[in-house]
Order: structure tokens, then sequence, then C-alpha cells
């Protein structure tokens, strides 16, 4: 029998322990030891806890956490001070905050502290209502600002509670300033003398970058996937960026059981042995390794050769068994974790009168939100270009860095099962991170190659391709139309006005997609063809995500405008570029069109309009040409607004009264020639209004006449002077009501 109580008021502890059994001959039960644990948990910031050898708990001496408190001072029951002024908690948070600043060094410990409960704490000492979620609660606590906050509640960090091994885990894609905010020691102590609460997230600095003298918490350390053969174990472990080579080989031999003489360990991304890890002294962090980076534990016979070969593709040449997929490894650790460190951000506690508006408001030190770098492994400078103009789209980064887990449609058998809609927001957040380093998106490259082949291996591919299979592949995994209706195929015109026919496709469209993208990224053709037979007019109206413009037919069809006096080629306007691609022609022979009034194939003349423009304009300028034998490439220069790109003459629907005007916030450039090119990308971070070029990890500020160049080849234009109660589209939406411009 177990009679195990407490109880408990504001001066004195009891424990009753009694057990029917001999404890020093038996183990205790896991319901003995589980309540105890749940105890020392509660009771162990006022009292010093301990189990003795014979299974008591022992009650020591009240901890000395309110040193200098005066009598008058008394302790609440839930552990905060009741007489401490806001005044007074503040400033002393202030002086924690500059002292914290000033002794800032490598190995000292700071705390993760959700934002939600520091909110209501700054509402408190500043005397102003607590800032409210989404859901219109803050941290589901219904006081006002003069209210003392209740205990710390860090539980919208975590994932689990307390393991058997006491270890808490943090989700894996929270985003300082947005999810938590970072306290040094002392400022968690206090927090944690005047209010309880928790747990702790206790976090160290570390040193990074070149000179090795910016000072980050790493709140993420590395989790690392170990694979040893041939016995195909796999094990995941956790390391700090900091620690050595060494320290990795000897964990590796530690958790297999093996003699370290005998082994060696490997660089094992994407199954294949990329680089032998042999330099014992080297961090992880300058032998950049990644976070869910795969290792190779190789064991090695006396002879100097592998136990097991293992072969480019992972397979073993003496075992039949082939490493499985992480997919199909039941992991201690979920597999969708990031990386992440954050920079020292102490400045928001020194003006407390702005903290209702959250830190996310501060600038911290070091690298600034969406300013970070992605490292090439291999030709995916493609791959880096595209992903930063698409994450820098200010309503993808909106809806991303929210909860846009509830549109994942994970039924559309058009979709990745949702997916790549979630590798793309936790890359997106990375990249939103403030202060982290450059990293490797080695995670999101495997997950692209596995529903889009053509992108993986280590060739160069085509950016404006890769833009074109994500807003697509985003569009289905966000789908969210979750049951199709039967296809209504659109009527032709037929002489209905085309403002009617106009609706009735775009309606039928998004009756079947509707999602972030067609909000923000899709618009619509009109498309008129005339049968040179009979004159019979064919209208419809097609969705478009981005616009195609080639360049060589521009040439070809403006040659008083692309050349001057001597014949040499000169710069293209964007203008004739749009021209020429609205421009009326005949159908190529192989795309002829059926006339309905005829019953024959005709090569009838096409004329394209824009009729609906979207908020987010993407624009491939077609550099590229190919053909049975040869692959050429343009360099014209095409001159493109910066700013004021004024569509409204181009748009065919008079009756829309908005103007069409658009600034040019992104674009990738491409150098080089077929055989050998190079991608980048240009972004206008809006908030601070500076253009910034980004070479894979290398990240620096441009001025805005260095922003054009030949070079130029999508093109991302955000639609400005937008009144708020109008989308482009025409459709008014749950989600896309709340989507708005940063001007």
């Amino acid at each position: 029998m177990l009679l195990f109580s407490i109880q408990y008021n504001q001066s004195l502890i009891k424990v009753k322990i009694r057990l029917n059994v001999d404890v020093g001959n038996i183990n205790l039960s896991f319901l003995f030891f589980s309540m105890l644990r749940n105890f020392i948990f509660i009771f162990r910031r006022f009292w010093k806890i301990r189990v003795s050898a014979s299974g008591c708990v022992v009650v020591g001496e009240k901890l000395e956490l309110f040193s200098g408190m005066s009598g008058s001072e008394g302790m609440a029951a839930n552990g905060s001070l009741t007489n401490l002024s806001p005044e007074k908690e503040k400033q002393v948070i202030s002086d924690f905050a500059r002292k914290g600043e000033a002794e800032a060094k490598e190995g000292n410990t700071y705390f993760l502290l959700s934002l939600r409960w520091w909110r209501i704490w700054s509402a408190f000492v500043n005397q102003s209502p607590p800032i409210t979620t989404n859901e219109g609660s803050s941290m589901e606590y219904q006081g006002v600002g003069s209210s003392r906050p209740p205990s710390i509640d860090n539980s919208d960090l975590i994932c689990n509670s307390l393991s058997e091994n006491s270890s808490v885990e943090i989700y894996d894609t929270l985003v300082e300033g947005t999810d938590y905010i970072l306290v040094p020691e002392e400022i968690w102590n206090q927090f944690y003398a005047w209010y309880g609460g928790g747990p702790a997230l206790a976090r160290k600095v570390i040193t990074r970058g070149s000179s090795q003298s910016e000072l980050t918490v790493e709140v993420y350390p590395l989790r690392l996937q170990l694979h040893f053969m041939p016995r195909v174990d796999h094990y995941s472990i956790k390391m700090s960026r900091k620690e050595t080579i060494g320290a990795l080989h000897r964990k590796a031999c530690e958790i297999f059981d093996l003699s370290p003489p005998q082994v060696r360990i490997w660089d094992y991304y994407g199954r294949r042995k990329h680089a032998l890890l042999n330099d014992l002294d080297e961090t992880l962090d300058d032998a950049n390794i990644q976070m869910d980076q795969d290792i190779l534990v190789e064991v090695i016979n006396h002879n100097g050769s592998c136990t097991v070969i293992v072969q480019e593709n992972g397979s073993t040449k003496n075992d039949p068994l082939a490493v499985p997929e992480p997919s199909r490894i039941n992991h201690s650790i979920p597999d969708n974790g990031v990386s992440r460190t954050c920079n020292l951000n102490v400045s928001q506690f020194q003006n407390l009168s702005i903290a209702n508006k959250g830190p996310a408001s501060v600038t911290t030190r070091g690298s600034c939100a969406g300013l970070v770098g992605l490292l090439n492994f291999g030709n995916t400078c493609f791959m880096n270009s595209a992903i930063q103009c698409l994450v820098h789209t200010p309503q993808f980064a909106t809806y991303f860095l929210g909860d846009f887990h509830q549109e994942i449609n994970r039924q559309n058998p058009l979709g990745m099962e949702g997916e790549l809609a979630l590798a793309f927001g936790d890359l997106l957040r990375k990249l939103w991170a403030t202060g982290r380093a450059a990293f490797a998106p080695r995670a999101f490259k495997t997950k692209l190659a596995r529903f889009a082949p053509q992108f993986g291996g280590h060739n160069q591919h085509d950016s404006q391709e890769l833009v074109a299979f994500l807003l697509d592949g985003l569009h289905e995994d966000l789908n969210r139309v979750k049951k199709f209706l039967p296809y209504n195929k659109s009527k032709d015109a037929d002489g209905r006005s085309d403002e009617q026919v106009a609706d009735e496709y775009w309606a039928n469209h998004i009756s079947r997609n509707d999602s972030i993208i067609v909000d923000v990224c899709q618009g619509q053709y009109k498309s008129t063809l005339v049968c040179p037979i009979c004159d019979k007019i064919s209208v419809t109206f097609d969705p478009f995500m981005y616009l195609s413009l080639p360049l060589q037919s521009t040439l070809e069809n403006f040659p008083e405008v692309s050349k001057n006096g001597n014949g040499t080629k000169k710069a293209l306007s964007l203008y004739t570029c749009i021209e020429a691609f609205l421009r009326e022609e005949p159908l190529v022979p192989q795309d002829m069109w059926f006339c309905p009034q005829c019953k024959e194939r005709r090569q009838a003349s096409k004329k394209l309009d824009l009729w609906r423009l979207p908020e987010v304009l993407v624009i491939h300028l077609k550099r590229f040409s190919y053909s049975k034998t040869v692959k050429s490439k343009l360099e014209t220069f095409v001159n493109f607004p910066l700013h004021d790109f004024d569509l409204t003459k181009y748009v065919a629907n008079k009756n829309n009264p908005h103007p069409q005007v658009y600034q040019l916030y992104a674009l990738a450039n491409h150098y080089g020639n077929m055989a050998s090119g190079h991608y980048t990308a240009h972004v206008k971070l809006i908030n601070d209004n500076k253009w910034y070029n980004f070479d894979d990890s290398h990240v620096s500020a441009i001025s805005e006449d260095d922003v054009k160049s030949n070079a130029a080849y999508v093109l991302f234009y955000r639609r400005v002077k937008t009144d708020a109660a109008y989308l482009s589209n025409g459709t008014r939406t749950k989600s896309s009501q709340n989507i708005r411009l940063h001007r």
C-alpha cells in the first residue's frame, strides 16, 4: 500500500509518505516516482527538496529567493510579491538588462520566455491593456493591465511534458519576437522569484561568424542522425555547434559500443559519402554540419578495409539491406526540426514603454530579420534565388509566419499531402528568424526532389521553372476546396458581355481552386480567336500565375525599338515586351484551332488581353531559347521600372476603376551562359526600404541603381495604392480579407 499526501499553505509544507514495504529491498513503483517528480517540480522553487537513498522525501530549508524583501512584502499563493510596485519591477528588470548587455560573453545562459506572458507583464508594468492574440485572448488570461500577471507559462513553447529523462522539447518552428523572447539568466531568476511557473528553457551563448566574435544564443542545438552499418542502426542525438568532430566521434563510439580506433565518421547527406570527418579538433559549425544531417558511422577492419562498403546509392555491398529512409523510422525527435540561433536581444528592456508592441518591434544586434543567406551545396543557386524571392513576398511572409496549418489540404490528389507547404513554411520561418547565420536548405531540397525529381541531383536547373512548380504545388497543398465539384466547362461568349463571361469563368475556376496562392498571385487573361475563313470569334477567359514575355519575338516584331542607327541592339522597355506579348498574331501550324462553325482546324489569329491582375505579378523574361541543336541565351538589357509600373491601360476590363500600378520588390538574376551560369536574387526589404543582394550565403546591401542589369530573369512586382476593400481577382475569402500590403 502506498500513501502519499501533501499539505501546503503559505508558511508550511508537510509531506507524508508511508510504504507497507521494505524500500531497502525493492524498487519504488513508477507511479510513486512520478508523483515525487511532480511534487518536486511544483514546490522546488520554494524549498530545497531531495529524495534520500531510502526513498524518503527530504524537505530542507526555505530557498533564499527573496533576500531583499522587507517584512511587509509577503508572498502570494502563486509565489509573487504582493507589494512590489509595477514601477519597481520595471526598474529591476531594466537594471538587469543593462548589466546583461555589458557582461555578455560566450558561455552565458539565456532563457526562452513566452512572448504571450512577456506582453502581459509589460502591460502590467506600463499600466496598459495587454495585447490580445488572434483568438481574442491573451494567454487565456482575462485580466487588465493593472492586474498582476499569473505564473510564468511557457507551455505554448513546449511540445511535450516532462519525459522520463526530464528533458523538455520545444516546438521546432518557434521564432524569436513572434513566439518568444530571450532573457539573461538574472532576469529569468528574478521573474521566477516573483511569479514562479515555467518550465525553465535555458540555452547557452556561443560565438559564430568568420571572426568568432558574434555572440549568439543557441536556441536549437544540432540534431544529428547517426547511421551505423552493417547493423542498420539509427540514432538521433543533439550536440552544440561548438562541439568538435572528436566529440561527435566519441559519442558515436559510446552509443554503438565501438572501439574508437576502428571507427570513422562521414558526412552522409542524401545517403552518399560526401566527406570524411577526420579533423577531430574542428567544430561542427566549422565543418558545416547542419540540422538533421545524416552521419555515417563506419567500422574499419584491422587490415584497414571497411567492414561494409557503402555504395554511392546508400546501399551496402555486403549487406542487402539499405539504410531506411528517415520517414520510416521511429525517431525520438520530430523530423521537421530547424536549426535556429538568435542574437542577444536585451534592447527591448531598455525602454519598456514600447514593450506592449512586443519585442518583435525592437531591432536586435547583428543580422536583421529577413537577411539570412542560403549555402550553395552543389549547383543550388537556382533554388536559393527562387526561395529568396518567394519568402520575401510580403503576403507569403505574413501567411506562413502565422498559423497556416489549418488550411493544409492533405486529401487533395493533386497535392503533396501538405508536405511541400510544411517544408516551405518551415524554411520561411528560418529565413525570417532574427540574427541566424546562413545555412544549407538540405531538408527542403530533399523534400523537393521527392515530389519533383527533375530538381534532384546536383545539376543546375531553371530558377523560373522552380518558381512555377512551387507556386503550383503550394496552391494544391493549401487549396481550401476539400471536395471538388464536377467540372463545369464554361460556355463560349456567344454575344454575351465580356464582364458576364469573365465572371462565369472565374467563378468556375475558384470553385475548384481557392488558396493563398490564388488570392495573391493569380490573374486572368482574355483570349480572342478569330477564324480566317468564316470570321467566327471565340472569347475565353483563363487564369494565369505569371507572365512569360518572349524577348526574341519582341526583338523581331519591334525592330525600330530594339535597334539604334548603326543596327546594334539597345535596351528594350518592359512596356514594349508587354505590348509584344499582347499583340495579335496567327497561331503556329502545330497549334491550329478547331473552328466550331467551319468544323475544320484553322490557323486562327489570337489576341491576348489582361483582364484581372493579381496582387503580386510575376514576370518571366524568356532569355533562353532551345532548338534541336542549339541552346542560347539572350543578353538583351530590359529596362524595367522599379516604381510606378503602370499597367492600367493594358487591362481590357474598363469597368475596373482601380489603377493597376506596381512596385518591384524582388528579382532573380542569371549570369553567364547556358553551360556555366549562376543565379542570384535582389530583394527589397519593404520595412527598411533598402535593396539587398542575395548571392547564396552572402547577403550585402546594394543601391537602387545597381538593381537593373541584363541578368534580370524573373521579376516580382507588388501592387501599390490598393484600396483595402478591393482584391485584384474580385474574390473575398476568409483568409484573403486579412491580407495587407506592407507599404
